[in-house]
Formats: structure tokens, C-alpha cells, sequence
């Protein structure tokens, strides 16, 4: 924060400010400085706290939860990789609806790379297994465009076995999953996560 030049309250100040905007439908393409910064000392309590700093996220005194890309990012640094793609998988397999915030988590899991890739290609094979439980399109949406954006040859073939899903929404998002991914398009836009 000192080589950011702002202060505690600064940051809060800014946070609540973006919220308000938020709250308000007021989306504008990136989060403020303040928020940029409390995103970026998140990320590094994460890190400090991955190395053995129990205390890394309470020392800062940053109030995280006014911001919800910082709030996760807090949440995912407490996690393992293994459990913390398990967690995004099965958060982004469960949504109802596709909101701004779910981009962050797609971001995060596109971030895990392959290994994330792998998770939510079991995940999408579950869930046509067990289809009573989701019945929505959402999360096969959201899972479809993360896939998109890791860009793994191997997810192609599982989007594509959904072309021909009872779903009409899910074929829809489907085939343009596939169509970003010949074209070779990252496709989350939470690009200050």
C-alpha cells in the first residue's frame, strides 16, 4: 500500500464507492485503483499464507469483504489447488444464473490451467449422468466458457457429445463453446481479477 501510495481508509473508501456502483448497475470495464490494490494485496496474503503466515490475511487490516473478487480471492487462497479447483468446479456446476460475478470465478478456474480442465471435464460427464440434478443450463454454460478459455483439444470433444442434449440452451452454448474454441477465443472477462 505504501508503494501504491494510498491509505487503509482510501481503499475502503474506494471499495464502498465500486459497490454502490455495482449495486446500481453501473458496471464500468475496470475496478478503481483502491480496489485494484485491495485485489492485489488479497493475492498477496494468499501467497504469504500458502507459505505458513497463519495470520496473513488478518494482519493487513483490510476490510476484503467490501469487494467480491477480493473476498474470493481470500477464500481461494485458504484452499489447496486440488480443493480450490474442486470448490470452483462445483460452485460454477450449481448457479442458476450467470452474473458478473461468476466471471471472477471462471477466471480463477481458467487460471488452474489443465489441471482445472480435467476437474470440469469429470464434472460435465457427472452431470449427464445425473441430469435430475441439473436441470438448468447455467452451469453447463459457465463450465462450457471456462473450458473455452483454457483451451484444452480435449474438452472439444466433450462439448461437442452436447450438441445433442434435450436442452435446448445447453446445445445453444454448447456449439458456441465450440465455436470459440476453433477460432481460439479466451472468453471470461474478469480481467482485473
Amino acid at each position: 500500500m505504501k508503494a501504491a501510495k494510498v491509505s487503509l481508509p482510501q481503499v475502503h473508501k474506494g471499495a464502498l464507492w465500486y459497490g454502490e456502483q455495482l449495486r446500481l448497475r453501473r458496471y464500468s470495464r475496470w475496478a478503481p485503483f483502491e480496489v485494484q490494490v485491495m485485489r492485489q494485496v488479497a493475492e498477496m496474503a494468499g501467497e504469504a499464507y500458502g507459505m505458513g503466515v497463519s495470520d496473513a490475511f488478518t494482519v493487513v487490516g483490510m476490510n476484503f469483504s467490501l469487494d467480491h473478487a477480493a473476498q474470493l480471492k481470500v477464500r481461494l487462497g485458504q484452499m489447496g489447488r486440488e480443493e480450490r479447483i474442486r470448490w470452483l468446479v462445483d460452485s460454477l456446476s450449481k448457479k442458476r444464473v450467470g452474473r458478473w460475478e461468476e466471471d471472477y470465478e471462471m477466471q480463477a478456474l481458467a487460471d488452474e490451467g489443465m489441471a482445472a480442465s480435467k476437474v470440469i471435464i469429470a464434472k460435465l460427464q457427472e452431470m449427464r449422468m445425473r441430469r435430475a440434478d441439473y436441470s438448468h443450463h447455467t452451469g453447463f454454460a459457465l463450465l462450457f466458457r471456462t473450458l473455452t478459455s483454457i483451451g484444452d483439444p480435449n474438452a472439444v470433444s466433450v462439448i461437442m457429445s452436447f450438441l445433442n442434449d434435450d436442452n435446448d440452451w445447453v446445445r445453444y452454448y454448447a456449439k458456441q463453446s465450440l465455436g470459440y474454441l476453433e477460432q481460439g477465443w479466451r472468453v471470461v472477462r474478469a480481467i482485473d481479477y
